[in-house]
This record gives structure tokens, sequence and C-alpha cells, in this order.
């Protein structure tokens, strides 16, 4: 092969990883991030959870509200009820005065209670429910229309069940990302949803788990 061959196919290799490499980078800028994603980490596994909605709401008080839902609970709230077994919804209330001295550097450290629903999503199922509750620290940025809200340090356990849905995490801790859109009335209207569905039977079949669901709902209009 003659020096300037060798040059042409050099460069033609060079030209070709180059293009390469400009469409993966393209590709992985143009990729959607979902709306939620958290990392959880429950004894020795770990796993993504992803939500497909996130809206951000001012609580009354200065608090603020983070409600995610997966794509199944978005269908339902959309009127379009999906054959998925469950449906999840996540709230992330954001304490204007936390009643703890915070150093958002301190992994101990806590300004934001969570409720994690996950609720029967069949005709068998629907009044089934498990919650997980627990405390993080979050941090909140406004982006335009969107409310950035950085989670770490969050720990979680299950505190209440009804039904047959059973509890596949245990005690855990995740962190993650959330770009909330700001949407007062989705936010609400997401709660509402989960408080219907938890007020549709007061009975609980756990007596070894803190009782009644009922009793929790009103946390959500706090």
């Amino acid at each position: 092969m003659t020096p300037s061959a060798c040059s042409r196919q050099i460069c033609g290799s060079i030209g070709r990883a180059a293009l390469a490499l400009t469409v993966l980078i393209a590709l992985v800028g143009c990729s959607q991030q979902p709306p939620g994603a958290l990392t959880i980490a429950a004894g020795n596994r770990n796993f993504n959870q992803t939500f497909v909605a996130a809206y951000h709401s001012q609580a009354l008080g200065g608090d603020s509200d983070i409600v995610l839902l997966d794509e199944a609970a978005k269908q339902a709230l959309d009127g379009n009820p999906s054959d998925a077994p469950v449906r999840q919804v996540m709230r992330i209330r954001v304490l204007w005065n936390a009643s703890r001295d915070l150093k958002a550097d301190h992994t101990t450290s806590s300004n934001a209670t969570l409720h994690w629903y996950v609720l029967g999503n069949t005709p068998a199922t629907a009044n089934d429910v498990i919650e997980y509750a627990g405390t993080a620290m979050a941090v909140l940025e406004s982006d335009g229309n969107q409310t950035i809200c950085s989670v770490r340090g969050a720990s979680m356990r299950m505190v209440a069940r009804r039904g047959s849905l059973h509890d596949p995490i245990g005690k855990a801790s995740f962190k993650g990302m959330i770009h909330a859109s700001e949407n007062p009335t989705k936010a609400r209207q997401a709660l509402e949803e989960v408080r219907d569905t938890i007020l549709a039977e007061a009975a609980v079949d756990d007596p070894a788990v803190r009782r009644p669901l009922a009793d929790r709902a009103s946390s959500m209009a706090r």
C-alpha cells in the first residue's frame, strides 16, 4: 500500500470514528431523562425507580409539595386507566421551617417528609395499599416553570399495608433528582385520588403494622 493510500485509509477510519462518536453524543444529549429518577438501596440490592410525571405545588405556610407518578398512576389521573398490576404515587413535602438544625452536607439532617403509596390497580386489588414513609434532605431550585429537587439522605420503611400486596423492599434508602413542573391542580388531584383509595375501606389486615391506614390520610391535608 502506498503512503498516500495508507494516509487516506487512516483518515477515513478516524473520520468514521469521529462521526460515530458525534452521533452517540447527539443521541445521549437528545434522550429525555424521566422527570423523577431515584436510586434505591434496600439491603444488598440496588435498583432504579423512575416516575413519568412530577408536579410541584406550594403548600400553606411556605412548605412545598413534590408529587411523583408512575405511568399507571398518570394514566389513571388522566382518565385512561391501564392494566398494570399496581400504580405508584410518591409525595415529598419540603418543610419551609424544619424542626431541626439543618446542614446540607450532614447525612443525618432532614428537611422533608416522604410518603410512597403503592396502590392495587386491578378490580380485585382496587382497595389494596402499601404505604412507605420516611424523611429526606431535599434541596429545591427554580428553573423557569420547573422546580428541580435534589434528594439525598432519604430513608423509608413500610408503615401500613392493606390487602394482598406484599412489601418487596423493606427498610431502604435512596437518592435522586426530580424535575417537577409547576402544576398545583395535578398535584392536588393525584393526592386526592390516593386519599380516596385509602378511605375506601378502613380495615387493615396486618395487625403488626401501624393501623389504621385511613388515619394516615390526614397527613396529606397538612
